[in-house]
């Protein structure tokens, strides 16, 4: 962990190699795989807290499906068991991302083509033209935020 701490102490990988007595190769690799054994240490942590979801989650599922089965004294607690397991079923979704968006790929040609239109600014009245300012400012806004 010395090459990484040197790192980020704002220390280059020259000045790392020279402080540890290694080549310039092998301070920037002693960074890296400190790097990497970091992210693989807070990936493992991820996952446990996955699996202890999970774990809560089946537990809520398996009570809520008691009740709702034939645990409720009244049709209302029936409803409220069947509610409840339909958002420890959303929230599985969200955990094991059930509902990612699906990627789609495009084959054969898709058409660019455009057509200009001239507006003859001098023909509008106030409220159009501050419509269309809006729509303009929306459009450089969006363009910064790359969106078009």
């Amino acid at each position: 962990m010395r090459a990484l701490e040197l790192r980020k102490g704002g220390a280059n990988y020259r000045q790392i190699a020279q402080v540890l007595g290694v080549g310039l190769e092998a301070a920037y690799n002693d960074v890296q795989s400190e790097m990497q054994a970091l992210r693989d240490l807070a990936a493992a942590g991820a996952e446990d807290l996955r699996e202890l979801e999970r774990q809560r989650l089946d537990r809520s599922t398996a009570a809520m499906t008691a009740i709702a089965d034939n645990g409720a004294r009244t049709p209302l607690e029936r409803i409220k068991a069947t509610m409840a397991l339909i958002r420890i079923q959303e929230r599985r979704a969200k955990l094991e991302g059930y509902d990612a968006p699906k990627r789609v790929e495009h084959s054969g040609r898709i058409d660019t083509s455009m057509e200009v239109t001239t507006i003859d600014l001098d023909a509008l009245d106030e409220a159009q033209l501050l419509a269309l300012r809006e729509i303009a400012l929306a459009n450089e806004a969006a363009a910064k935020a790359g969106a078009l």
